[in-house]
Parts: structure tokens; sequence; C-alpha cells
């Protein structure tokens, strides 16, 4: 009897799942055709008319991985499969036709067959590594390297870059971007480039991460390692000008509290982006929000989606890319000298073809095998709330940038090594 009502149960938290991607699908259609309005005289952004046959098509792909993804438990693969879901294949699904002129059935496959690789992919991620290293590290040891890897980067961040007490507005950050870039090809040095990466989404996070965790036993050195935190996240946001790190600590911080009253990550997700976005978008007509609908919205729910759609329409029109896919798909589609990143599927097609797609699908599995593996010996609370900044830049970069570049690697390791400390 108390099987039959918990399968009921479940079956009621998938139906309500599944409204809620709906809804989010649908809403976000609706805000992908007004920023088709909104920059319609901006290179990049002309889209073409879908019909409603069409157009409920490729929504119906787009939902059909709520009913395989995962909603019971603390996985902190969860929360990357969701935020990676949410923000990067129904994206890349939905604007497909609006976007890209390829033949309607060669759109149909090429979304179908991301579509089953990323089912695959929650499939079998349910089955965790058993890690039996038995490597460990005291906490005291592990915060003293992060107070050092912290100030280091501090220090080379206002030696190459400066620094300026007056951060650049959120919303045009391109001239300190700039700067950025000229600084970085005067000094020469390659390392300089991961510095603000590896600190903003690695080294900041994990500082304020810690010191909140280990807060009571440790108060002291947790205000020196929040004060580290901020301070670092500031010099990156107002040295360099990447948005992503000016949040990035904050989103780990309030993740941490959220986390903590989640009894299933994957259930809280399914209905807490959905209804993140549908509020955002009423707020955006009723008060006039127009930097959350076209900048926030937009930057998070809708780039991932056109970059990927740009990556596959280049290559079916050009065979390969003779040279940097980013910098290939920037210039040919947006007119601009930047870099048009993809997430895991278009980032996959981009250096390797269709072999890519297999490459990257599984290295994401066993990232998300060996990501759960931590909370199995360790706090599921702590690793899945450095998870949502994973699936975040999962869903914008290359895979194996986000693994090492941006130091997930490096955290993931450091908090296995904690595992004792912080189960």
């Amino acid at each position: 009897m108390e099987s039959l009502s918990d399968n009921f149960l479940f079956i009621k938290k998938r139906i309500a799942a599944s409204l809620f991607v709906v809804i989010f699908v649908f809403i976000l259609k609706l805000v992908f055709l007004d920023v088709c309005d909104m920059f319609s005289e901006v290179v990049g952004y002309q889209c073409r008319d879908q019909g409603t046959e069409e157009w409920l098509l490729f929504g119906l792909i787009s939902v059909l991985p709520v009913f395989f993804m995962p909603l019971i438990g603390k996985s902190p693969s969860a929360v990357v499969l969701w935020v990676v879901y949410l923000s990067h294949l129904i994206p890349s699904v939905i604007v497909m036709r609006a976007i890209s002129e390829v033949p309607f059935e060669v759109a149909l496959m090429w979304t179908v067959a991301i579509v089953v690789l990323f089912v695959l992919i929650v499939f079998l991620s349910k089955n965790r590594l058993d890690i039996r290293l038995k490597l460990s590290i005291r906490y005291e040891t592990a915060s003293n390297f992060l107070i050092f890897i912290g100030a280091v980067f501090v220090i080379l961040m206002v030696n190459t870059y400066g620094f300026s007490i007056e951060p650049p507005s959120i919303d045009d950050v391109y001239g300190v971007r700039s700067e950025y870039k000229d600084a970085l090809a005067a000094s020469g040095s390659a390392f300089m480039g991961y510095v603000p990466i590896l600190g903003g989404f690695s080294v900041a996070p994990l500082l304020l991460l810690l010191a909140v965790r280990f807060y009571r036993s440790h108060s002291l050195r947790s205000w020196l390692m929040v004060f580290l935190s901020l301070f670092l996240s500031f010099v990156i946001y107002s040295s360099a000008g990447f948005k992503s790190v000016a949040f990035s600590s904050l989103v780990v911080f309030l993740a941490y509290f959220v986390l903590r009253r989640v009894k299933n990550y994957g259930y809280f997700l399914s209905m807490a982006i959905p209804f993140f976005v549908f509020f955002n978008f009423i707020c955006a007509y009723l008060f006039g929000w127009e930097i959350v609908l076209y900048h926030w919205i937009r930057r998070v729910f809708i780039s991932p989606g056109m970059n990927t759609t740009y990556f596959f329409d280049y290559l079916y029109y050009f065979d390969v890319f003779k040279g940097y896919p980013p910098e290939i798909v920037s210039k040919y589609y947006y007119g601009t000298d930047g870099s048009a990143n993809a997430g895991l599927f278009g980032d996959a097609i981009g250096r390797f073809g269709v072999l890519g797609l297999f490459l990257n699908s599984f290295l994401l599995l066993m990232s998300l095998k060996f990501l759960d593996s931590l909370s199995r010996s360790g706090d599921p609370i702590v690793s899945g709330s450095l998870s949502f900044l994973a699936g975040y830049a999962i869903s914008n970069s290359s895979l194996s940038t986000v693994l090492f570049s941006y130091g997930f690697v490096f955290s993931g390791f450091l908090l296995f090594l904690l595992r004792k400390h912080i189960s």
C-alpha cells in the first residue's frame, strides 16, 4: 500500500513538472519572438515566421525529455541536467526553424538527435561511480590554500589589468571588455587569460561556499574568506567586464541556503526555473523591466539556443570550420569580431563535427557520475550549489573549457578531498 502511494506521488510530481516545462516553453517562445522584434535591425536577429503546426512540433520535441528527467533525491547531477535542459537544449530546439534556413527534414533530424542524446545521458547518469580513494585533506589546509590562491589572483588581476573602484554598468561592459583584451595581449601571458575565469567560477565561489559551511567552527577564517571571495569577484568584474563572474558567488550563496530546504532537487528546479522566467516575463510587461527581458532572459535562455543553431547551420552549409568556431560564427552571423561561444551540443559539432556529439555526451556523462559520487560520501548541498554554475557554464561554453579552464575539475577534486569534513 505504501509503495502504491509512493508511485502515485511520483506520478503527480512528473505531471506537475511536465506542466511547468510546457508553460516554460510557451513563455520562452513568446520572449524569443519579442526579442526578434526588439532587435530586428541587429545582425543575427532576423527571424522568420513559423507556422503554428511547425512551432508546435518543435515545441513538443523540446518537451519530451521532461518525462525522463530526474525528480527525486538530492543528486547534484540533477541540478546540472535541469539547468542544461532548460537553458541549452530547449532553446536550441525551439529557435531552430526561426533563424536557420536548413531544410525542414534536416532541422527535424538535428533536434531529435540532440534530444535523444540528452535523454541517454539522463538514463546512464543514474548509476554512480564507486570511487574508493582514501585521500583526504584537513579543512584548515584546504582553506589556507584557497586564501593564498585568491590573494595571488587579486594581485595578478590588479597588476595586469588595473583596478577601478567604479564597476562598469551591468548592461554595458564592452568598453571594459575591450580594454581587458588589449591588456591581455600586451601582457603576453596566456595564463592571465585563465585567471579571471578560474578565479570567478572556481576560487571565489569555493571561498564563499566553504566559509558559510564552516562558519560555526571557523568564524574568523570564514569572514576573511567571504571578504576575499567578494573582493576577487569585484576585481574581476571591474577589470575584465565578465558579467557572469559578478553573480557567480551570489548564485552559489543563495543556492546553498535554498538547497538546504529542498528534498528533491530535480522536482524543485522543474518548477522554480520556469516560475522565475514566468514571473520576470510578467513583470517586464507590467512594470517595463526591459533589462530583465531583453538582457537577462535573452542572455541566459535565448542566446545559447541561437548560438547552437548557428553552429549547426554553418557546419551544414560549409562542412567544416576553418578557424576558431566561436569567432567564425560571431563574424558570419552577428557581424562582430567577438566570440559566440556555444554550449554542450553546439561546441561539440563546432570542434569535432558529428563525432563531437558523442564525445561531449560521454564526457558530460562521466562528469555527472563523478559529481554524484561526491554527494555519496560528502554533502550534496555543497556540491549541488556549485552545480548551478556548472550547468550554466556547460550551456554556454566548451565542455572541456568548463571542466578545466573554469576550474570545475579542481573544485570537484578539492571537495572530494574534503568529503570527510563536509559529510
